[in-house]
């Protein structure tokens, strides 16, 4: 499939060291994932550099690692655990491919700005930073969402997450639905 995977623990890692590929089978591109701050997932920053070289052993691995961390507070543009946050990652990772802002940092942390950014939210135009829209920030959706008759049940849940979601804001999609009739446009 071509897919990119996250190491983030451990058993991860022993996992990867245990793999024998098969012949002719593309190396796996990996993202470590480090914990600078936010101790929910990653390894420490103690530990990056013996999971790096040990990955990068792995004979299953493509030896190009993104390193890669996850703020504890990226919506809130004036809380120094951010930029605590990227300082302890530069120390670790002064060079290579790095991924650090995903979409409240790369509105809030310029310098968190790396060869990779991980917008989830902005693509849809949903709020990222409290009481604020994508819209505030000059984004639009790049797609909207529009689904089957729903349930009044599913419709007020709907209604309710699509509240919470865009602030406010008029959202660029009308709700979300499981069933076959999801369209992306």
């Amino acid at each position: 499939l071509g897919l990119d995977s996250v190491i983030h623990h451990e058993s991860q890692l022993r996992w990867l060291e245990a793999e024998r590929p098969a012949a002719g089978e593309p190396p796996l591109r990996v993202w470590l994932k480090v914990d600078t701050g936010m101790h929910r997932l990653g390894f420490m920053p103690t530990a990056v550099a013996d999971a790096r070289a040990r990955l990068c052993a792995c004979a299953g691995v493509d030896p190009q690692l993104v390193l890669m961390t996850h703020f504890a507070n990226s919506d809130v543009f004036d809380d120094p655990v951010s930029s605590q946050q990227i300082k302890r990652f530069a120390a670790l990772a002064p060079d290579g491919e790095r991924s650090l802002a995903n979409s409240a940092a790369l509105l809030g942390f310029p310098s968190a700005h790396a060869e990779w950014v991980r917008v989830g939210g902005l693509l849809y135009g949903i709020s990222v930073v409290a009481g604020r829209s994508g819209a505030d920030f000059g984004f639009v959706p790049l797609t909207a969402a529009q689904c089957g008759d729903l349930d009044p049940d599913a419709r007020a849940a709907a209604e309710s997450l699509k509240s919470e979601l865009f602030a406010g804001q008029a959202a660029p999609c009308y709700t979300f639905s499981p069933g076959p009739r999801f369209e992306a446009y």
